[in-house]
């Protein structure tokens, strides 16, 4: 009837029939028994209160229309049995908002994954996913796997993908994080084409190849890291990341970036530059007529191709500290626009115990010096102290640094009298050239007029 609202199929069962339980609105909960091999179509159909089902790892084939309409389910876990999905079986379940399959080698390959799991490319399916776990067997993401899933704001791509196909998150308008493995090797056409939620994306120095408009259209996307030497030698980047993108970071391990890499990104405000990169192609960011910094980190001047820098605003080109005049010898047509980049360092100056005399910010190469009062150290019984000077020795900087005071220790005096008034039985005696010598323990005092030194 359809009042019941629960039901268990037993384990004697071994397939569920076309429309077992379609429209049984007040069926909140469904246990499938381990010898069930099927789901038959729209066997759960529009059962709108259904809030939880388990799918044995028996099941090896939901049909088309399934679980359509099934508003009530908030997630779901496809079993690495499940070998054949129907059409729009998770349909219209406008609650479900996490999508867990364990076998994912037909399940992402060219189908709409996100909502629903089984979709052609093609089609949409229901909004509302908001999060997918895609299984460490899945080795590609088909074309238009998440494409429109308009719910989606986040995905796990795990390091066994190495392919990501064309369109395959693209008008995911919520996505604003997303990961690409440094298993990936290839990104399709317009895969996240117009994802206006991302804001910075890393291309990893796995990726080869990457599509026409690959990140066109995420209007948020202001940051891109390219470690990929591959992708550093294309032309007109602006095509594949689109023109509003703010900074680029190109990391350590790129060696070249290409002709025309970014020329014409008059969006481009800075652009930092990795320690390894060897040559920068002709044109490489001319008419970049909005940069305000170009940061090269390479200790030697790249080769540098014509009109690289033309037309960039004239703005400055921060090189290392140690290396600006080699840059401005190398790069003679820029030369004036040739900026020492230093690094800061804090540099701390503290007493005998610990205590901190004074704290500098010192910029590299510079020789720290200490300005403060001279140090003092308190005279103890025994000794008086005189500052003498640092531990370890002050060298130019290159990191932060400690400076402890060192003190040089002098005996005090004490008068003959005390001497004489302690017990004279436990002191010897000695004359030696001349002098008279007092041992007392592991003290020896020299007798010189009336003072005990």
């Amino acid at each position: 009837g359809s009042q019941v609202t629960e039901y268990i199929i037993g384990d004697e069962v071994t397939s569920i029939g076309d429309n077992a339980f379609y429209g049984c609105t007040s069926l909140t909960s469904v246990t499938i028994g381990n010898s069930v091999t099927s789901i038959g179509e729209s066997a759960f159909e529009d059962c709108t209160s259904l809030t939880s089902v388990t799918i044995p790892n028996s099941v090896t084939s939901i049909g088309d229309y399934a679980f359509q309409g099934c508003s009530g389910l908030t997630s779901v876990t496809i079993p690495n049995s499940v070998t054949s999905f129907g059409y729009r079986a998770f349909y219209y379940c406008t609650g479900l908002t996490s999508i867990v399959v364990e076998n994912g080698n037909s399940v992402y390959d060219s189908r709409n994954d996100c909502n629903a799991i089984i979709e052609t490319a093609t089609n949409t399916l229901i909004a509302g996913c908001k999060s997918t776990i895609i299984p460490n067997s899945v080795t590609s993401i088909g074309d238009g796997a998440f494409s429109s899933c308009s719910g989606l704001t986040s995905v796990t791509i795990p390091n066994s993908v190495t392919s990501i196909g064309g369109s395959a998150f693209a008008y995911c308008d919520n996505l604003t994080s997303v990961t690409i493995p440094n298993s990936v090797t290839s990104i399709g056409n317009q895969a996240f084409y117009d994802c206006s939620g991302l804001t910075s994306v890393t291309i990893p120095n796995s990726v080869t190849s990457i599509g026409d408009k690959a990140f066109s259209g995420c209007s948020s996307l202001t940051s891109v890291t390219i470690e990929s030497d591959s992708i550093m030698s294309k032309a007109y980047l602006k095509n594949i990341f689109g023109s509003q993108v703010t900074e680029y970071i190109i990391g350590d391990e790129v060696t070249s970036i290409g002709d025309a890499a970014f020329r014409s990104c008059d969006g481009l405000t800075s652009v930092t530059i990795g320690n390894s990169v060897t040559s920068i192609g002709a044109s490489a960011f001319e008419y970049c007529s909005g940069l305000t910094s170009v940061t090269i980190d390479a200790e030697t001047p790249p080769t540098l191709g014509s009109y690289a820098f033309d037309d960039t605003n004239n703005c400055p080109i921060y090189v290392p500290c140690n290396a600006v005049n080699a840059y401005k010898t190398a790069w003679s047509e820029y030369a004036d626009r040739i900026v020492a980049n230093c690094s800061s360092f804090t540099i701390s100056f503290v007493n005998w115990d610990g205590s901190n005399l004074q704290t500098l910010s010192v910029t590299e190469g510079e020789m720290p010096q200490y300005t403060g009062s001279t140090p003092a150290r308190p005279d103890d019984e025994e000794y008086t102290y005189t500052f003498s000077g640092w531990t370890p020795q002050i060298v130019a900087a290159t990191e932060d640094a400690t400076y402890t005071a060192n003190y040089t220790a002098t005996p005090k005096s004490q008068g003959i009298n005390q001497i004489t008034n302690d017990k004279w039985e436990m002191t010897n005696k000695i004359i030696r050239d001349g002098n008279v010598l007092i041992l007392r323990g592991e003290k020896t005092y020299t007798v010189t007029g009336q003072e005990v030194k």
